[in-house]
């Protein structure tokens, strides 16, 4: 019988909401199991080969929202043995050679609207069950992860406490998580998880993030509660 095996880093973020690498072909029986609407990649390129077929043939939607390659991830992933034995005698050399020079100030391989885009997807009910997942799992899709923790106001502590499970907390990575803010649009069927336990008016009041919904975005963020009772009974019907 063949082995059922998780791709790398995979794990649960909420239920139907999950979080794991580039899927090989060995993971693809495992993600079977999921029954997955959607898949969200956070990937340099669409998904191709076998992760694609497979999407395709079980009719399960593919959003691609483009991020940058994680190190030697997407080489792991696409180039031939010799293609990254020649690289990898390539990096040696230029290592060698950024020893003579200051070092660069690191970026990150995304940026606040990919993080928005993905939240939309996560938070809709409507895509579940839902994978998303970058190259190797771990700095694209644990921003992304914490930028919606964020949004269900999590603490700090909680929210770095996730992030170094999955990936290395650095100080960009961190001021990216704590200077995010954005107005994000509560999608038609928002996930029953997202503000569990919270009344209307405390999730209109984010204190660093604008959340809306159609109703409230051609009219303005409402200062407390919302403007229209069909937005009202929509938001009641996400809670516990």
């Amino acid at each position: 019988m063949t082995e059922i095996i998780a791709p790398l880093r995979f794990g649960t973020v909420q239920p139907h909401l999950y979080r794991g690498s580039y899927p090989r072909k060995q993971n693809l029986r495992f993600l079977q199991r999921l029954r997955l609407k959607t898949i969200v990649s956070l990937t340099p390129k669409p998904i191709e080969g076998p992760f694609a077929q497979w999407a395709e043939d079980n009719d399960i939607t593919v959003i691609h929202i483009p991020a940058a390659p994680e190190g030697k991830a997407y080489k792991s992933l696409f180039e031939d043995p010799e293609t990254q034995a020649k690289e990898k005698e390539k990096k040696k050399t230029e290592k060698k050679e950024a020893r003579k020079t200051k070092k660069k100030t690191r970026t990150l391989p995304i940026n606040y609207e990919v993080a928005i885009e993905a939240i939309g997807y996560m938070m809709d009910a409507d895509c579940q069950p839902t994978y998303i997942h970058c190259l190797n799992g771990s700095e694209v899709t644990s921003l992304v992860v914490a930028c919606l923790r964020k949004l269900s106001f999590w603490s700090s502590v909680s929210i770095t406490g996730e992030y170094v499970g999955f990936a290395q907390l650095t100080a960009t990575a961190d001021r990216f998580i704590e200077d995010f803010k954005a107005e994000i649009e509560i999608p038609a069927s928002p996930v029953p998880w997202m503000w569990r336990g919270l009344s209307i008016g405390v999730v209109k009041r984010h204190p660093t993030l604008k959340i809306v919904d159609s109703e409230d975005k051609d009219e303005g963020f409402p200062k407390d509660g919302f403007e229209s009772e069909a937005a009202a009974i929509q938001a009641v019907s996400a809670l516990p």
